[in-house]
């Protein structure tokens, strides 16, 4: 396995939040978990379950997803344990009973089939996605998921403006340096860099810039 780049090797210790067994954990497998549909039946074979939220397992192994019927089926969603966190904060919200929730950058989809479930026919959520193929993508697990409340749509940040002051709920995965693929993709860290960083930083700003005028009053 590639080494981690010693620039963020330096920048994580020198964090005064610094856990040390963080970078020992970048050198391991990541866990395969998933989030089930809570109205359909799978054949996983399920472990624990993920602790923050109760439709989400871990697995022993990583099955092949792609040739199993009821992935295509939208019995399961394969998810990293730690993007499931969102379900709890979704439910330390307080919404209306039909919230209008915007994911921003919503591709493939595992945070908006989150949301829909958590959702569960209420209110409406709008899962957007800049890159056109990747929302042909993000449409296409939604649409497998099987909730009607959703829409999809492909803008950059910018052009949502007719949605201001209109969204009880923003989220934005914005996009960021990556550090996250280190156990899934060699590349990942060859292509880090403390400039890269910096430069998504940026990106993050006028991102937030863009859409902040979206939210309600107490959104």
């Amino acid at each position: 396995m590639s080494a981690l780049p010693p620039d963020f090797i330096d920048r994580i210790q020198n964090d005064a939040f610094y856990p040390e067994n963080l970078l020992e954990s970048l050198e391991k497998q990541a866990p395969t978990s998933v989030r089930i549909h809570p109205r359909r039946k799978n054949t996983l074979h399920l472990t624990a379950p993920v602790a923050w939220n109760n439709e989400g397992f871990y697995l022993a192994e990583r099955p092949s997803f792609t040739y199993d019927p009821l992935f295509h089926a939208g019995a399961y969603y394969p998810q990293e344990a730690g993007s499931m966190y969102l379900r709890q904060a979704l439910e330390a919200l307080s919404l209306p009973e039909n919230p209008v929730v915007l994911d921003l950058s919503a591709a493939p989809g595992g945070k908006s089939t989150l949301i829909a479930g958590f959702l569960n026919q209420k209110g409406i959520l709008i899962a957007n996605e800049i890159n056109r193929s990747r929302a042909y993508i993000l449409a296409e697990n939604l649409s497998k998921w099987g909730y009607s409340n959703t829409f999809v749509c492909n803008h950059p940040p910018e052009e949502l403006s007719v949605l201001n002051g209109k969204i009880d709920v923003l989220l934005i995965d914005a996009p960021c340096s990556g550090e996250g693929m280190f156990r899934k993709d060699l590349a990942a860290r060859n292509e880090w860099s403390v400039a890269a960083a910096a430069h998504c930083a940026v990106r993050q700003e006028q991102i937030l810039e863009d859409t902040w005028s979206l939210l309600k009053e107490n959104g």
